[in-house]
């Protein structure tokens, strides 16, 4: 496919071209409540006239792997992917050569990337944008060598994140992140970090580094985050006590983080965190390592299927 013409702040337009052949690859353990749901996306997609192979994965990494053996198998014109942003981020690392476009049938806590590009909700619509095939070029970001699509964070929200055990995450869904949140409020320690980025340098206790304008959900934090090219929009928390940072969880929650106290907004494409200790660091919704870290943009685009 080429691009032909530009959706502004999104990313290059391509040409639709139909989707006959779909790799299916689902999470079971991502929203059990919503299996029903998958099961009429299938049937929708079966109704359109889309071959539908479904691969389902038992461990992490089995997403990533099956991505990457459909990818080189010439089999399939495109790959879904029905689970969280943790399992849409092993599927972008598994299209490593970018040959096939990458679809999501939103059923995690989350969805990031979906609610960016307003995916429709019913089983006939997901399948009926699957089957016609249009895409829009994104842009990931890579932090030591492996690729993320909408957030990497460190801070406040990676201390959360090693809180929260994957029994606690299918069990509670969001409640197993607030519960985290509150026990991490509660100890009122803050760590100190140190961002380098776009020849600025900001001292933190919590920064984000935005590929999409959303964070965790429906809330906005990053309005200059732009997925369809290179670069970075970094959200950095400057306050250190706990209550400096309950008011800029609030206006986050509020849409007001702009007019937040404790706040500052840095833009650019090669980034460098560095923290006392083991610090956490996540990347879009899992936990993958420790500061330091490096971060830059992805050596080439995907392109992501679209309403």
């Amino acid at each position: 496919m080429s691009g032909d013409s530009t959706v502004s702040g999104t990313g290059s337009l391509m040409s639709p071209s139909p989707v006959r052949r779909l790799c299916l690859i689902v999470n079971p353990v991502a929203g059990g409540h919503a299996r029903p749901y998958l099961a009429k996306v299938i049937a929708a997609l079966k109704g359109a006239g889309c071959e539908t192979t479904m691969m389902v994965t038992r461990a992490p990494g089995d997403a990533e792997r099956i991505c990457r053996e459909a990818s080189s198998s010439r089999r399939y014109d495109a790959i879904a992917v029905a689970g969280g942003d943790g399992t849409v981020n092993e599927c972008a690392n598994g299209l490593a050569d970018a040959s096939l476009p990458l679809a999501i049938i939103p059923m995690g806590t989350a969805n990031v990337l979906a609610l960016e590009y307003g995916y429709p909700r019913a089983p006939s619509a997901i399948a009926a944008m699957i089957r016609v095939g249009k895409t829009v070029e994104i842009w990931p970001g890579r932090a030591d060598g492996r690729l993320f699509l909408a957030m990497a964070s460190c801070g406040f929200d990676g201390r959360v994140m090693a809180r929260v055990t994957a029994g606690g995450k299918r069990m509670l869904g969001k409640a197993a992140y607030a519960l985290g949140a509150i026990g991490e409020w509660m100890g009122g320690h803050l760590p100190r970090l140190l961002c380098r980025c776009g020849g600025s340098e900001v001292r933190a206790s919590w920064l984000m580094v935005m590929k999409t304008g959303r964070y965790a959900g429906r809330f906005v934090i990053a309005p200059g985050a732009v997925p369809g090219r290179p670069g970075f929009q970094v959200v950095a928390f400057t306050g250190s006590d706990r209550w400096s940072l309950a008011r800029f969880v609030v206006a986050a929650g509020m849409g007001r983080i702009a007019k937040a106290r404790d706040v500052r907004f840095l833009e650019g494409d090669d980034i460098v965190i560095e923290g006392a200790g083991e610090e956490p660091f996540e990347m879009d919704g899992d936990l993958v390592g420790a500061l330091p870290v490096h971060i830059e943009n992805a050596a080439f685009p995907l392109r992501l299927l679209v309403p």
